[in-house]
C-alpha cells in the first residue's frame, strides 16, 4: 500500500492544500492519503495557533465538502483526515509521526509530502538521518524543479497561490475568504469569529 503523508498546521485549511491532494494521488498513484494536523507547531509561535480540535474540526469540514463537490473523483474516498500527531498531546516531529504510521499501517510504503520552502530545512530536523529510512520525501512545487540537500523526489504541480497566513489577515481585515476556503469553513470562521482581534 502506497500513502501519502500531508502534515502541517492547517491554520486553516484552505482550497490549495485539495488542490495538491487532488494532483498528488493521480501523479504518485496512491492508495490513501492522510492529512495530519500537528498538535502544535515547532516552527511557529504555538500561541498563535489555534487550539488543534478547532483546527481538526475544519479540516474534516473540509474534506466532506471536498467529498461533496467532487463526488465523481476517485480520490474522495481515499482520502483521511489521522489525529496521530494530536493524539501525541506534545509538540510533535516527522520522525514521531511516520514512526506511529508505520506501526499502524503495517507494511506500508510512505511518501512524506512537504513545500520547497522547507524542504531545504529537512536536514535540520529531528533524527534526519533517519527520516529517508521511514519514507520517501516528495517536494511538490509550482515553481521549476531545484535540487535540495535533503534526498527528496521532486513533483511539479499546479496550485493555488493561497496561504493560511493570507486568510488569516483577510480575516482580520473584515475582507471575504469564501474563494479561498470550503462553504462550511468560510462559515464556520465567521461563527467563531477567529483571528479578528489579532
Amino acid at each position: 500500500m502506497l500513502i501519502g503523508v500531508l502534515g502541517g498546521t492547517f491554520d486553516p485549511v484552505h482550497n490549495g492544500h485539495f488542490a495538491v491532494v487532488h494532483q498528488v494521488f493521480d501523479k504518485l498513484n496512491l492508495d490513501r492519503l492522510l492529512l495530519v494536523p500537528t498538535y502544535t507547531s515547532t516552527s511557529k509561535n504555538s500561541e498563535t495557533v489555534l487550539p488543534p480540535e478547532q483546527r481538526l474540526k475544519m479540516l474534516h469540514m473540509a474534506l466532506q465538502d471536498y467529498s461533496r463537490t467532487n463526488s465523481k473523483t476517485a480520490c474522495v474516498d481515499k482520502i483521511q483526515v489521522s489525529q496521530v500527531d494530536i493524539n501525541r498531546k506534545k509538540p510533535t516531529y516527522t520522525h514521531d509521526t511516520l514512526m506511529d504510521l508505520h506501526k499502524k499501517y503495517k507494511g506500508a510504503e510512505f511518501y512524506f509530502l512537504l513545500g520547497d520552502d522547507i524542504a531545504d530545512d529537512v536536514p535540520n530536523w529531528k533524527n534526519a538521518d533517519e527520516l529517508p529510512e521511514l519514507a520517501k520525501f516528495v517536494v511538490v512545487s509550482r515553481q521549476n524543479a531545484r535540487s535540495s540537500k535533503f534526498q527528496t523526489e521532486i513533483l511539479q504541480i499546479d496550485s493555488l497561490p493561497i496561504s493560511s497566513k493570507i486568510i488569516r489577515q483577510k480575516v482580520a481585515n473584515g475582507l471575504p475568504i469564501d474563494d479561498l476556503v470550503s462553504e462550511s469553513v468560510a462559515k464556520y470562521i465567521k461563527e467563531m469569529n477567529f483571528w479578528k482581534n489579532n
